[in-house]
Order: structure tokens, then C-alpha cells, then sequence
């Protein structure tokens, strides 16, 4: 748990499998109440990012064909910068690595910020006042 009250789940490996020269990049998730469920997910955005084997940018989604965890009807990662650093950058000579953040979404979410943009989305969970750490949380639309 993190000092913010979520369980932190982080993967590790995801740079060397996307295509990045010298910019790499892990994902780390923040969630409450845990979920280890999630970590197959997790390894499949690993794997395969957003689908282009290249490193994914601030703003990319990743859907699943199934929940991202059992119970969840929620099959979308939406990576966003997040605002808080969780986990600071690696940086070495040659070598950077970020840790982006992953937020799960609904279906109707991730169709929502295609459409409206990301800062639409986060004034809908705003101002319905929807943690998006939240595991069992309803859906913001």
C-alpha cells in the first residue's frame, strides 16, 4: 500500500519489449481495494502497449477483449500523466525510463474521451466526485 491508501502494481520489463531507443517506459497502477487479478492485464499492456510496439504517449488507451479483472466490466487503461509522480524516472547516460500511469475505464468512458478529450473525462469523474483508484467504483457517465 501506498501512503495514499492504494496498492501499487508496477511492470517491469515493458521497455525492453516496446521498441524505445534511449526513452523507455514501465506502467504502474495505483488501486483500492487491491486487485491482483489485474496483473494479467497488466502484462499485456507490457507486451504490447498500445499495439505499434512502440512506446505509448500520455493520453493512449489500451483495450482489452475482457475485464481487467474478474468482476470488472471495466477493459481499458486510458495512460495519463496523472498529475502525481508515483514512481520517479529512471534516468541513466542513454537510457530513460517513465513510469506512466494506468487508469482504468468503462467502455462508455474510453468512448467518451474519444470523443470529448481527455480533460472532459476528468470533469466527469469531478464533478460526479468518482475516485478513479476506486476498483469497485461506478461508471463516471
Amino acid at each position: 500500500m501506498s501512503g495514499e491508501g492504494v496498492c501499487i502494481y508496477a511492470t517491469i520489463g515493458a521497455s525492453i519489449e516496446l521498441d524505445a531507443t534511449s526513452k523507455r517506459c514501465e506502467f504502474v497502477l495505483g488501486i483500492a481495494p487491491e486487485v491482483d487479478g489485474v496483473v494479467e492485464s497488466l502484462a499485456e499492456v507490457a507486451l504490447h502497449g498500445t499495439g505499434t510496439k512502440q512506446a505509448p504517449h500520455f493520453g493512449d488507451t489500451v483495450t482489452l477483449p475482457w475485464g481487467l479483472w474478474n468482476g470488472t466490466a471495466m477493459s481499458t487503461f486510458l495512460i495519463t500523466e496523472g498529475g502525481d509522480e508515483i514512481i520517479r524516472p529512471l534516468r541513466k547516460p542513454g537510457c530513460d525510463v517513465d513510469f506512466l500511469q494506468l487508469v482504468p475505464l468503462f467502455p462508455s468512458e474510453c468512448a467518451y474521451k474519444k470523443a470529448h478529450g481527455e480533460g472532459e473525462l476528468w470533469e466527469q469523474f469531478e464533478s460526479k466526485q468518482i475516485r478513479y483508484w476506486d476498483s469497485k467504483r461506478a461508471c463516471a457517465l
